[in-house]
């Protein structure tokens, strides 16, 4: 198993590899016991562990980097702005890489920061290996990397004063911590090679999309963990930001005050000879990822940009740092508070929702099929389950795979001839379509299957289906 946690792309990168390395030693060995039908053989809470801690890891982390970039009294308007976001505490809890990216992209910039300043190796090296950390947490991350070794290599050279590159000591101390980076990297993805065509044929990265709706919901989301635009009409949790309590125009101060301060964070650091570079590793990986997208047809989903929110939060909270150690504390500190009280008004509509509904309802869709979750318990087999699109090994071990049309046809004609009940769960129906069209001809038509019974999910691949088979 630890072989197929590592290496098996099925999934491509959304196996953030990482995040499944790290749940599984949190959550230890599996409950192999067939006593409790009613029970999964594996805690949720304890999979999500290393979430929770890399989401708490980086409101430090980007509390250090505010005040690395010269505004130490921003470093607390980061971490509450942070801690009352929905986007962040969402996804800063989500069983996947996503909390490990904003936790060590912001740590990668301090260890830059702090390498350059010193030249000890001390900090070198942690540099070179948490670019190895970030590219096992996401692979999206690689659009943050590409900026910050490119800032880096420039600051490292300290070009004019140091023309030849071979004379710099600092940029020979950059090589060797990068390419430590690199070497582990290389070794632990080489398996992963042989897959990547069969992925990339896949179909899973060309998905038709609005890139102006994209650009337009991260505008809001980065502010107030709500899009502008409703994803999914007759799901109750798509929430807006034309919905939010107590009143839309308190949202639309927020998304203004954010983006101002992101704007006045930049223009401090573009007035700063040495920090002006650091702008670019800011603010440019989500700007390449929305540029590479739209002029390649690469699918971009509203929860891409999330591993990037941590170092936008750093240069929004900076000029509010600085701010207050000026001569106009007073009129800062008025507009802190306001901000404080504000904030929380404006989640807590959104955090409700996220404490209420399961983001995918996993849990609750299997268990609408099977009345025994237990994977060893003697009567799983009591239901046919096949999973053949957006499908769980984890919540149903028991489902059989079709990976075909032809496949999917076959089990179900064998689990029909059991006499035993035959059920489907699935999700991301529209580009489930474009894949297996012989499937959902079958399902659709109501003559062979029931109208299914609908989870509404926090984000549209994820609200589940299930379809049962007319008996």
């Amino acid at each position: 198993m630890w072989r197929k946690t590592i290496w098996d792309w099925h999934n491509g990168p959304s196996n953030q590899v990482l995040f499944s390395i790290l749940s599984r030693i949190a959550h230890g060995p599996a409950d192999l016991s067939p006593n409790d039908p009613e029970s999964f053989y594996f805690s949720e809470w304890k999979v999500r562990l290393p979430s929770f801690f890399a989401g708490v890891g980086a409101i430090f982390a980007t509390g250090w980097l505010v005040w690395l970039l010269g505004a130490p009294r921003g470093a607390p308007i980061a971490g509450f702005f942070l801690a009352l976001h929905p986007m962040f505490i969402r996804y800063g809890t989500e069983a996947r890489g996503y909390a490990l990216m904003m936790f060590l992209a912001p740590l990668a910039i301090c260890f830059l920061i702090r390498a350059l300043q010193s030249g000890r190796l001390r900090w070198w090296i942690p540099f070179g290996a948490t670019q190895f950390l970030l590219l096992t947490a996401y692979f999206g991350s690689v659009y943050f990397l590409v900026p910050l070794n490119l800032v880096a290599i420039w600051l490292a050279w300290d070009f004019p004063k140091t023309r030849n590159p071979l004379r710099s000591g600092q940029l020979w101390r950059y090589t060797g911590s990068t390419l430590f980076g690199a070497m582990l990297t290389i070794q632990f993805f080489l398996p992963n090679l042989l897959q990547l065509p069969a992925y990339l044929e896949g179909g899973r990265l060309n998905q038709p999309i609005d890139y102006s709706v994209w650009a337009q919901d991260t505008a809001v989301l980065w502010p107030t963990g709500t899009p502008l635009h409703e994803w999914e009409p007759e799901n109750p949790n798509s929430l807006t930001i034309s919905e939010l309590a107590p009143a839309p125009a308190l949202a639309w101060l927020i998304v203004a005050t954010f983006w101002g301060g992101v704007i006045l964070g930049l223009v401090l650091l573009l007035r700063r000879a040495w920090w002006r570079w650091f702008s670019i590793v800011l603010i440019g990986p989500v700007l390449w990822m929305f540029l590479q997208a739209c002029g390649s047809g690469l699918v971009l989903y509203p929860w891409y940009s999330v591993g990037f929110l941590t170092t936008g939060v750093a240069l929004f909270a900076l000029p509010w740092g600085r701010l207050l150690r000026s001569g106009r504390r007073i009129p800062a500190a008025s507009a802190i508070l306001a901000l404080a009280v504000i904030v929380p008004l404006v989640s807590h509509q959104n955090l409700k929702l996220i404490c209420k509904n399961s983001v995918e309802p996993l849990a609750e869709s299997t268990r609408e099929i099977r009345r025994v979750v237990n994977p060893f318990h003697p009567e799983i087999d009591e239901v046919w389950t096949i999973s053949f699109h957006h499908y769980s090994r984890l919540y149903d071990p028991a489902g059989i795979v079709a990976k075909t049309d032809d496949e999917f046809l076959a089990i179900l004609q064998e689990a029909e001839a059991t006499g035993k009940p035959v059920a489907i769960n699935t999700a991301h129906l529209d580009w489930g379509r474009t894949h297996f069209p012989g499937t959902f001809a079958l399902l659709d038509d109501r003559t062979k299957f029931e109208e299914p019974v609908v989870f509404p999910g926090l984000q549209q691949p994820c609200t589940r289906f299930v379809y049962r088979r007319l008996r």
